[in-house]
């Protein structure tokens, strides 16, 4: 899915749905995470981006992270939740 859309689905009162692995029709699983738990992530990527240097060969890595971190930034709703 591209950056800067949400894909919503269920009903209203499902009630909390925790963070676990989900998996549409026959397509890979893949992993859903609460909203709150996405930002503690990328809260956490972007301080280590700042406490440390980034090794040649861990780069890849980083670059993954740092796609994530934005993601999550980008289209994680931040705001309070009403009713």
């Amino acid at each position: 899915m591209p950056a800067g859309r949400i894909l919503q689905l269920g009903a209203k009162g499902i009630g909390r749905v925790e963070s676990c692995a989900v998996q549409f029709g026959d397509d890979w699983p893949g992993l859903f995470l609460r909203g709150d738990h996405a930002l503690v992530i990328a809260m956490s990527v972007r301080q280590l981006e700042k406490s440390r240097s980034i090794l040649e060969e861990d780069r890849w890595a980083w670059e993954r992270l740092t796609q994530l971190a934005t993601l999550i930034e980008t289209d994680v709703d931040q705001g309070p939740r009403g009713p």
